[in-house]
């Protein structure tokens, strides 16, 4: 069990935003005591992870993620059982042992279709840097054995987490709600997320 936040599309001063995150991500933090990490891109959007180490109890399989150039970063929970046929079938070049690597590495190859190459019980959110403008991607598996809900802020903002109690009293927040099994969300700055079923 780990724990996932991300706060993407932010407006405000970056100490203070980073500031919050640490904040609400700790409120999940029973989830992930083994390590805590933030990761922004200095674009206010913000990934955080609690992590609980069974996978790969390296320092290596730590999160957020990032691909080879840095320009695309994510964090996982959950396991992906089918992870170690994936990278070798597809050809993945990864650094670690950890399952979460092949999730930001096949939407690298394939973009967010690579959802239906996945089995397992997991929610992940992508932050995809490589164009002008940002693409976000958020998804939960088929069953919702992961938990995941997603808030929408005033400002224009997308919250993702994976307890509601991250979401409870941030007065940013105007609204929030379960993310669906089986479903996945990709948008840009300014869009409000939908959602996209995929099982």
């Amino acid at each position: 069990m780990c724990g996932i936040f991300a706060l993407l599309n932010a407006s405000g001063d970056d100490a203070t935003l980073r500031r919050l995150v640490v904040e609400l991500a700790s409120r999940i933090r029973h989830r992930g005591p083994d390590w805590s990490s933030v990761w922004t891109d200095g674009s206010k959007n913000f990934l955080a992870h609690e992590r609980l180490a069974i996978m790969d109890p390296n320092e290596s399989g730590d999160q957020p993620m990032h691909n080879a150039d840095g320009t695309i970063s994510w964090v996982v929970n959950g396991e992906i059982y089918n992870f170690a046929q994936l990278r070798d079938e597809h050809g993945l070049d990864c650094k670690t042992t950890s399952d979460s690597e092949v999730v930001g590495l096949l939407y690298e190859k394939y973009g967010s279709s690579f959802v239906k190459l996945l089995d397992g019980m997991f929610v992940f959110t992508i932050v995809d840097s490589r164009g002008d403008e940002p693409v976000y991607m958020a998804g939960r598996d088929h069953m919702g054995i992961s938990p995941l809900y997603i808030g929408h802020g005033e400002d224009g903002s997308t919250w993702v987490a994976s307890e509601m109690k991250c979401f409870q009293h941030v007065t940013q927040i105007k609204s929030y709600e379960l993310f669906p099994p089986g479903h996945f969300c990709l948008w840009q700055g300014g869009e409000r997320p939908g959602f996209i079923r995929w099982d």
